[in-house]
């Protein structure tokens, strides 16, 4: 994408309001205009796409190894979650039903004592 110094066919692009406070903010900080913060956003991003490709690495590519990497990701939490219902089911059930039981016990010998 090459700038055009001629004359300016101007556009109106529709983001949401942070998006438009953030371009602001920063064109601001860079002592650029709305305009020229979306172009030089623009064309930074056109450069890591031509940069990426130039080293080899093609954006399909890398979104590929993203959802591997993410698949695995999501293995694991799945293996973990799965510990951690076994670890319920095996240590915390029987726990909660022991208290509850030891509970109802002193329950009743309360009961049994204040009626004394």
């Amino acid at each position: 994408m090459k700038h055009n110094k001629s004359p300016v066919q101007a556009t109106t692009v529709s983001v949401d309001v942070s998006v438009r406070d953030y371009i602001n903010q920063e064109a601001e900080r860079l002592g650029l205009s709305q305009r020229q913060m979306v172009t030089r956003m623009a064309e930074d991003y056109e450069r890591q796409i031509n940069t990426s490709k130039e080293d080899g690495l093609d954006p399909q590519d890398l979104l590929t190894e993203i959802r591997d990497d993410l698949s695995k990701v999501l293995k694991r939490d799945d293996r973990v979650v799965a510990f951690i219902r076994e670890q319920e089911k095996v240590l915390l059930n029987p726990i909660m039903k022991t208290t509850q039981s030891t509970a109802d016990r002193i329950e009743q010998l309360i009961k049994i004592l204040s009626n004394l």
